[in-house]
């Protein structure tokens, strides 16, 4: 009865020593994890900052979300409407305000996702020569920052 009861022992403490391992390894699983999303965290926020400062033309916009009547609308204000407040709707921008608006809105909308690739077509027809370069620059950055 005794060498039955010192082989159960034996047995639950290599279950013991086999479970220590393996909390061992998804402790350092988590860690690895864990890691990683802080990295990703990281660079999202080093993107932002620098797409902010890329930014620093003057505009602002907002995103507004009505899930009752499904409809997004995208406000923007332009550095020439700095004095009288008003925000227009994107249908009042000139081409190509209306185009770095769409670009911007499209890279807050990639800085959320994870995607394999991303494909713009003619996104900066209607944009001006300086317009044109402060785009595609702030896309090459972009693309470098999330490791595209």
């Amino acid at each position: 009865m005794c060498s039955g009861w010192t082989t159960l022992c034996c047995e639950f403490s290599g279950y013991c020593r086999l479970c220590d391992t393996s909390a061992e390894e998804s402790i350092d699983d988590l860690r690895m994890m864990h890691d990683k999303k802080e990295r990703k965290i990281l660079r999202k926020q080093k993107t932002y900052k620098m797409f902010r400062q890329k930014l620093h033309k003057g505009i602002s916009g907002q995103i507004k979300i009505s899930y009752e009547d499904e409809t997004v609308s995208i406000e923007v204000k332009m550095p020439q409407d700095a004095s009288n407040n008003s925000v227009r709707d994107t249908r009042g921008l000139l081409g190509g305000e209306s185009s770095f608006s769409t670009l911007c809105f499209a890279l807050a909308l990639h800085e959320m996702t994870e995607a394999p690739f991303r494909a713009m077509d003619e996104f900066d027809v209607f944009m001006d020569t300086v317009s044109r370069k402060i785009s595609l620059d702030t896309l090459v950055d972009f693309a470098l920052a999330q490791g595209s």
